[in-house]
Parts: C-alpha cells; sequence; structure tokens
C-alpha cells in the first residue's frame, strides 16, 4: 500500500464555529475521527494531514497535543470568525488541495473532514483530476450536495447529539388537546401517525412506568396487522419505534433512564420478548421477531447483569452531562496529583490542557491528561468565572476544597457513583471498583 492519501480537518466546523461548548470539547476526538475513517477501507497510507484553524486562539490549546500526536500539520489561518474572512479556512483548504492534486500525482484519495456545502466544488474539480473524494462529518450537520458528490462518506458521531434539547411535547399535547392535526406535528411517518390513534400520550419519568409505557407501544406494532408482516419479513428501523415511544412518552429520553443509545435501551426492553433488535448491513438497526434474523445480526440482549458491568458504566458516563469519559483511571490518579502540586488559578481549560499534557509527556498520554481534567471539571472540583460563559471562554481556578489529589479523587468517584444510581437505580460497589482499578 502508497502512501496515497491526503487528510483536510475543517477544525471551524467540526467545533461549529468558535463559541463551542463543554460537550465539544469533552467528546470531539480527532484519533476517532480518523479511527472510522481508516475503518471504512476507502483509502491508503496517509501521506499528508492538514488542519486549518486560528491556532493563536488559547481556546484551541485542548486540541493543540492530539494534533501533534497525530503527526496533523496545523495551518494558521488568521481572522476566523471575523467579517469577511470567516471563510478563510475554507478557501485556503480548497487551494492547498486543488495544488496537491496537480502536483503530486501519487495522491490518489482526498478526505474533506467538513459538512461545509462549498467543498462540493472542490470534491467535483479533484474528480476531474481523477481523484478519489471521501467526505466526513456530522450527518446533522452536512450539505447533502457535498454528501452525494463524494464517493464515500463517513458519518461520525455529534458530540453534541445528546445534548440537543428535546421538543417540549408535554407543552405541545396540552396546547393542542383534541386537535386532529396534533399528530402530523409530531410525525410524518405513516405508521406512528396510526399509532397515536390508539394510543394515549403519558407524562412519566419513572423507569417501570416509563418501561410499562414502551411495552404498550411494542403491543401495538406486535398486533396491527402492516406493522406485524414488517416485524415478520423485513423489519422496523429503530429511528421509527423511536418516533412512537417518544410520541406516547412526553419528553422521553433513554439516557435519562440509564441507557446511553437507544439501540441499548431496546437491547433491554426487547430481552426474554420475541422481539429483538438486529443490525442490518446497510439500513442500521431494525426490530424484528427474535426467530427472523435472516435479515441481519442479531444483537444480544441486555439484561441486569449486563447493565452493571465495567462496560455499560463507563459508557453511561460518558454519555449526558454531566460527562465523565474516562481514560484508565492511574492517569487520572496521576494528573490528580500533578493538580495538586501544581493548582490551576485563572486559566482557559484550553490552556491548562496543553499546559498538563506539555509537562506531563512521557508520563500520561496526552489524550488521558486531557479527559483527566475534564472529568474533574464535571465533578466541580473548578470554580469557573463568569458563570454564564461558555466553557471555552471560562477562567478556571482549583477550589479551595479540593486542592489534594485524595479530595479531588473523592470529589470525582463521588459524582460519577451519583450520576449511575440516577440514571440505574443503584451502583454495584463491586463493578465500581473494577472500573476504577481497570
Amino acid at each position: 500500500m502508497t502512501f496515497n492519501t491526503a487528510i483536510f480537518y475543517d477544525i471551524e466546523n467540526l467545533l461549529k464555529g468558535y463559541g463551542f461548548s463543554q460537550n465539544l470539547i469533552s467528546n470531539l476526538s480527532l484519533k476517532e475521527i480518523l479511527e472510522e475513517i481508516k475503518e471504512t477501507k476507502q483509502i491508503g497510507k496517509i501521506a499528508v494531514q492538514r488542519a486549518y484553524a486560528n491556532w493563536s486562539d488559547p481556546r484551541l490549546g485542548f486540541l493543540k497535543n492530539e494534533i501533534l500526536e497525530l503527526g496533523i500539520d496545523p495551518i494558521q489561518v488568521f481572522g476566523f470568525m471575523q467579517g469577511p474572512r470567516k471563510n478563510a479556512a475554507d478557501i485556503q483548504l480548497a487551494i492547498d488541495a486543488m495544488e496537491m492534486a496537480c502536483q503530486k500525482e501519487s495522491l490518489e484519495n482526498f478526505v474533506i473532514i467538513s459538512g461545509d456545502g462549498g467543498f462540493a466544488s472542490l470534491a467535483k474539480k479533484l474528480h476531474e483530476y481523477g481523484k478519489t473524494v471521501v467526505g466526513c462529518a456530522y450527518e446533522t450537520a452536512t450539505n447533502k450536495v457535498l454528501a452525494s458528490v463524494c464517493d464515500a462518506f463517513v458519518w461520525i458521531e455529534d458530540p453534541e447529539e445528546d445534548f440537543t434539547p428535546k421538543t417540549n411535547y408535554s407543552q405541545t399535547f396540552r396546547e393542542t388537546t383534541n386537535n386532529k392535526s396534533n399528530t402530523e406535528m409530531l410525525t410524518n411517518d405513516p405508521r406512528v401517525v396510526k399509532m397515536t390513534q390508539s394510543i394515549k400520550p403519558s407524562f412519566v419519568s419513572e423507569k417501570s412506568a416509563v418501561l410499562e409505557k414502551v411495552c404498550e407501544v411494542l403491543d401495538w406494532f406486535r398486533n396491527n396487522r402492516e406493522t406485524k408482516t414488517e416485524l415478520i419479513e423485513r423489519g422496523i428501523p429503530l429511528s421509527v419505534v423511536k418516533e412512537g415511544i417518544t410520541y406516547a412518552i412526553a419528553g422521553f429520553d433513554a439516557a435519562k433512564i440509564g441507557f446511553p443509545k437507544f439501540v441499548e435501551f431496546m437491547q433491554f426492553v426487547c430481552s426474554g420478548t420475541d422481539l429483538a433488535t438486529f443490525d442490518v448491513k446497510g439500513t442500521g438497526a431494525k426490530l424484528a421477531f427474535r426467530k427472523l434474523n435472516k435479515i441481519g445480526t442479531q444483537l444480544p440482549d441486555l439484561t441486569d447483569r449486563e447493565i452493571h458491568s465495567v462496560e455499560f458504566y463507563r459508557s453511561l458516563l460518558a454519555k449526558e452531562q454531566p460527562v465523565f469519559k474516562l481514560p484508565d483511571f492511574e492517569s487520572v490518579r496521576k494528573v490528580a496529583v500533578y493538580l495538586e502540586k501544581n493548582p490551576v488559578r485563572s486559566e482557559l481549560i484550553g490552556e491548562t490542557i496543553e499546559k498538563f499534557s506539555n509537562l506531563l509527556q512521557g508520563n500520561v498520554e496526552q489524550e488521558a491528561v486531557k479527559f483527566s481534567l475534564l472529568c474533574f471539571l464535571a465533578a466541580e472540583c473548578f470554580e469557573r468565572i463568569p458563570e454564564d460563559a461558555l466553557l471555552s471562554e471560562q477562567k478556571l481556578t482549583l477550589k479551595e476544597e479540593f486542592l489534594t489529589a485524595e479530595k479531588i479523587i473523592s470529589k470525582l468517584t463521588f459524582g460519577m457513583k451519583e450520576k449511575i444510581k440516577n440514571r440505574l437505580g443503584e451502583v454495584k460497589e463491586n463493578i465500581f471498583y473494577e472500573l476504577i482499578n481497570f
């Protein structure tokens, strides 16, 4: 395999502008994005990697070490988001890509990590030079034209997807009681529209009540003639099932009752029933009758035993606020010890991550430093000033009551336990001990 691939990162697009949130800082990982691109087998060996941003902005400190670790060339672009030069990075990226296409014949694959529609023209021009173009971006923020002209497109998980404010269905139902257009407002899927004629929405939040209502929804899909046929022959997309559940339960959010992903929630709900979830190649996850495993790979059931596991605890902690995206816990302890010796005083989060990564280099991996500090932040070990500003713009100071590594770790583990307990109802101490000693 030859070095035939060039990768271009539109950092502004990944950050959704420079007013980025805590969720983006906590969950954005260039390393994970690169791994997802490699898994597609659409590229060869990487010859060039460039990331375009205003790297002089101290708020980007949380990305700098990852850029260096991956061997990405940071391309400095001034004037980001300022008046007429707000597209300066896009223009520079396009110029560099075309220059390489013309001058470096060995480069055959061009990866554009951005959802901006303007890059559709770049992709078409690269095709004229006989190049393969792979796009990569958040599905919810990608121009359709760009996606269609690329030879392949890699959808990456939106770090903020699980934190998008949900529609206030409770308010909607109150305002539209007995209004025939109510179901049309909430769904466009004909199956769910039909379901709404038989099932009334409820306002429940307790886990047991939620599960009971979900069973009512699944019973409707089982018993309705059309949907029963689908469950037998080809399965029903989980997106449709989720739409039905969201209608039936106002403000439904699987993460609030302990399931970071909806598919995991369905694996739990279907456990021990005639229904199961399937991974169907090319179409995603579907719900179907358990015996009909020809449509795809049947996903395993999730029981209480599987939920109370290190892997599930780790997944739960990494989703929804407060976010605890844990590296290995030994690294967490080392960062806490260093924080005790070098307490943060009025620093931006980006500056802090960059400083600690440089000073702990060779002792703690750079990514582990970043996520350890973000875990301490989620555990409220820092004062954040001003309180109403975005995290990227706040000055952090280690609180007086957490000036020792022991107290920092104690505060972190307390916060983690509280989150697990609030979502699952209990914490298995032996599993939690294994988590922090993994």
